[in-house]
């Protein structure tokens, strides 16, 4: 039973294509938390934090550090028993240190709606619970977005929007036994190109986290362990060249731990780099927090 779920839950996962990663030096929001095991099977409500750092490497003439953070409000909602419904509104804040200048960007990133369908929702008490959701979706272009922001001194891609519209493609997969878990994710983010021909590169995130339910007297702890690999191609001009100092990819090791009740679930989640590679090798990421606010109904 479990080789049989390990064998399609890869399946779907790769099929569906690259959580949004990192646009660097620039960067949206991506899945590297608690994932979907959160309230799989329910409807919810959800505030979420994020954080994610890049730094110059040491050998550059220019200190440059960039703070990515962003405030999210999500909700989820079945139609059916094999039909859910997403939708999330993000509030972005960029921030660039460059020497001793302090540069921000900030406001209303992209909304995103997606559509998913339940494969398979089969929970036996012999081989244990077994979830399979894949989706699809939409990045509207509405957030803020200033084509000429570079002007400020600032890269294309530190939008907090795009200026373009995006194609979503996720998969997730979940086996639990008795009160453990293994989650497996992969989403993957198609950008059009903006008005002016600008694209951003193409994002894809895949990640595998194993979880634990310990009961205590009215909530329940849940300690979750994973790896999360991250990549984003670079962004290419009007003209089909790709732009310097944009793209790369990364591997993660994340851990975490929630709280969880009939109603409630908060949580924080910590991502260390293990290795990467990003903006033509003239910085490296740093950690990524997120913590997590969930109503469940």
């Amino acid at each position: 039973m479990i080789k049989r779920f390990i064998f399609i839950a890869l399946c779907y996962c790769l099929a569906s294509g690259p959580v949004a990663a990192c646009d660097v030096c620039g960067c949206a929001s991506g899945n590297m938390g608690i994932g979907l095991f959160s309230a799989y099977r329910s409807n919810y409500l959800r505030i979420a934090y994020n954080r994610i750092a890049f730094n110059s490497i040491s050998s550059t003439d220019t200190r440059i550090a960039d703070r990515f953070q962003s405030w999210e409000l999500s909700a989820r909602y079945a139609l059916t028993k094999r039909i859910r419904v997403m939708a999330f509104v993000p509030y972005n804040l960029n921030s660039r240190r460059i020497q001793e200048d302090f540069l921000i960007e900030q406001g209303l990133s992209d909304p995103r709606l997606t559509a998913s369908y339940v494969l398979v929702n089969k929970q036996t008490a012999k081989s244990g619970n077994l979830y399979l959701e894949a989706g699809a979706g939409l990045s509207l272009p509405t957030g803020k977005f200033d084509p000429k922001l570079h002007n400020k001194d600032l890269p294309d891609n530190f939008n907090v929007g795009k200026g373009s519209w995006a194609y979503l493609f996720q998969a997730d997969a979940i086996w639990t036994y008795r009160k453990t878990g293994i989650v497996l994710s992969s989403f993957y983010q198609l950008n059009s190109p903006t008005k002016s021909g600008y694209t951003f590169g193409n994002q894809f995130n895949i990640q595998g986290i194993v979880f634990r339910e310990i009961p205590l007297k009215t909530l329940d702890l849940i300690p979750n362990a994973g790896i999360a690999f991250l990549s984003s191609a670079k962004d290419s001009y009007a003209n089909g060249n790709p732009v310097h100092g944009t793209g790369g990819n990364g591997v993660f090791a994340t851990a975490g731990i929630n709280l969880k009740n009939n109603r409630w679930m908060a949580g924080v989640n910590y991502s260390l780099p293990l290795t990467g590679q990003y903006s033509d090798g003239v910085v490296e990421a740093g950690a990524r927090y997120s913590a997590q606010i969930t109503y469940i109904f």
